[in-house]
């Protein structure tokens, strides 16, 4: 009898743990002064850095994963697919920081726990993911954006 693989849902849900984890691990060494300026960041949020944390939880677990937000967007967040189906990866950044735009500070109080890892379906047509065909990126019924590598 063959076992049958879990899906990316099922895989995505047992590693929320280890994701909050990594992500308070980003958390702990984020220093800012009493002006809210990180020496390294100046004003600005983790959430890139907690979704580079959360891509390397997938990629250690071997599932895919792809930027989620847009060039000027306020949030970073990723996006974990397989050949069927695509879930976003996210902690909302009201979790551990507090602001707007690109002024951000970090909340003392931030819990990390499994339970403020969001997993959400989302359409897996219209992602950009490098070496798939054009046709996945050209469909009309796009929801999720896909953004062209900088080498073409």
């Amino acid at each position: 009898m063959t076992r049958k693989k879990p899906g990316l849902k099922s895989r995505l849900l047992r590693l929320r743990s280890e994701i909050a984890n990594a992500a308070a691990e980003v958390h702990y060494e984020w220093d800012q002064d009493e002006h809210g300026v990180c020496e390294w960041r100046g004003t600005g949020g983790i959430c890139d850095d907690v979704a580079d944390a959360i891509g390397g939880v997938l990629a250690r677990h071997g599932i895919d994963s792809t930027n989620g937000g847009q060039e000027g967007d306020a949030h970073a967040y990723l996006i974990a697919y397989d050949d069927a189906e695509a879930f976003e990866v996210d902690i909302a950044p009201e979790v551990y920081e507090t602001g707007a735009g690109y002024s951000w500070r970090k909340r003392k109080d931030a819990k990390f726990r499994a339970d403020v890892v969001a997993i959400v379906s989302v359409p897996r047509v219209g992602l950009y993911i490098e070496g798939e065909d054009e046709d996945i990126r050209d469909n009309p019924t796009d929801l999720v954006p896909w953004f062209p590598s900088a080498s073409g």
